[in-house]
Parts: C-alpha cells; structure tokens; sequence
C-alpha cells in the first residue's frame, strides 16, 4: 500500500524544483516586474545564499547557481521516496527524475505553445519571460528548421520530445543499470510525452474558465497576469467568436471553447491508447 504522504510530498518537491529550476531564467528586471517572479525569486533566494558558497555561475543571460540546489532536492527527495515507499531507493530515485522530467516537460510545452500564439510586437512581461526561457530549444531547433514566423516556434515541440524520450530513456538506463533496456523503452516514452501533450487541454480549459470568470469583474487590463489570461486566451476564443451567431450580448464561445478542448482530450488519449496497446 502505498504511503499517504507520499502524493503530498512528491508535489511539494515538485514545485520547488520547478521553482529553481525557473529562478536560472530570473533576473532582477524581472523580478522587479512581475510578482510572481519576484515569489519565486523569494523563495528560492534563501537557500541559493547558502549554495552559492560551493557553486556559483552566471552566463551573459542565465544563472546556473540553482542547478546545485536542485540536485540536492532530487536526491533528497529520491532518498524520501525509496524509504517511504515499499521500494528500492533506485526505484525511488528513478519516480523522482521522472517525475521531474514530465513536470518540466509540460512546463516547456506551454512555454512554447503560448510563445507560438503570441505575436511578435505584445509587450508583456510573463510572455517576456517565456521567451526567454525557450530561448535556447527554439535555437537548436532552428538549426534544423527555418523558422518563418514567430508561430513556427511550436515547431519546437518536436525538439522537446526528442529530448525528453532520450532523457528519460537515459535515467530508466542509468537506473536499471542497462538491463532490459531496448527500444520498447524508448516507444514508451515517445507515448507517454503525446500523452503528456494531451493533458495541456486541461490547463487551457482552466485559463479560459478563469478568463471567462475574470471578465465578470471589470479586471486591470493593465496588470501583467490580467494580460497573460487574454493573450493565451485570445487565439482559442477569436476564431469561435467570429462564427457565432449573435445571442442579444451572451457570450458562449468559452462553453465551446472547453467543449472543443475536452473533444481533442478524448480524441488525443484515445489515439496515445491505441499507440501504447
């Protein structure tokens, strides 16, 4: 049976990691110009002061200094998992990395995603931000691939999966200490980042939820997240609100646009069902 607290502890860890994992991208403009950047940084800032004594490096446009504390919460939380759970500590470690791996995975995805729906000329400082921390998987990408337009950057969801079926590959590898390792291991991963894929609808039904509620409020359309919700938003409702017909001011296009949403959620695990089987 498996430990209550271990759901509990795995998502907080998770979020941390997530967490050190952005501060790389975090400078101080940013921090300055978003709170949740600043949270982040908050957060993070405590336990980096401490790190930074053994392993501190900042390139011209990222600081690799989290990188040590982000190991350390991995194995930390590795260890947890092996002892908590009725497994080995490398079982634990190899749900740990992961874990981590699929977080980071979907966390890139609606990088890129939200990145490639945006146009060039928006100022805003969390798609700022985006932009920059995608920088780096869109210029390998474009090593292969002419990018013609900013919304070719969703070409670059081809470069994540490449790296995330060779990472997890890599660490069920490492774990295994190579046994049983072929290329049935890899068609696993491949699936289950199409699978990974297909739960962002979830999260884009939950930004329009909130959009849709947000906008009985008279928000700040000057506030930085306020903006994010109708950038993200706006590509999804548009082309739905051009073909509705007039309903006398009632808006339904966010009911279709969930609706839309939960369609391709059932179409894309049924089609990831009949790959795995």
């Amino acid at each position: 049976m498996v430990n209550p607290l271990v759901p509990l502890i795995d998502i907080v860890f998770q979020i941390f990691l997530i967490f050190f994992f952005l501060r790389i991208f975090i400078n101080q403009s940013d921090a300055r110009q978003n709170q949740v950047f600043a949270a982040i940084a908050q957060v993070t800032e405590p336990v980096l002061s401490k790190t930074r004594m053994f392993f501190r490096y900042r390139s011209s446009h990222y600081d690799l200094s989290p990188l040590l504390p982000l190991l350390l919460l991995l194995v930390a939380e590795g260890f947890i998992m092996g002892v908590l759970n009725p497994a080995t500590i490398g079982q634990g470690v190899f749900h740990v990395l992961s874990s981590f791996l699929n977080w980071l995975f979907q966390v890139y995805a609606v990088i890129i995603i939200v990145t490639s729906l945006t146009p060039g000329y928006v100022a805003n400082p969390i798609v700022s931000f985006f932009m920059k921390v995608s920088e780096p998987l869109v210029n390998l990408t474009r090593k292969v691939i002419v990018f013609r337009s900013n919304g070719w950057r969703f070409l670059s969801l081809i470069s994540l999966v490449v790296l995330f079926v060779l990472l997890q590959s890599c660490v069920a590898f490492i774990v295994s200490l190579g046994s049983d390792f072929g290329v049935g291991v890899l068609f696993f991963f491949l699936a289950n980042s199409l699978g990974l894929l297909v739960q962002l609808t979830t999260f884009f039904t939950i930004i329009i939820i909130v959009g849709a509620l947000m906008s009985w409020f008279s928000p700040d359309h000057s506030n930085p997240l306020v903006q994010f919700i109708t950038i993200v938003t706006s590509p999804i409702m548009s082309p739905i609100q051009r073909i509705m017909p007039n309903l006398g001011g009632i808006d339904i296009s966010p009911l279709i646009a969930i609706f839309l949403l939960q369609f391709l959620n059932g179409l894309g695990n049924a089609l990831v069902n009949s790959i795995v089987l």
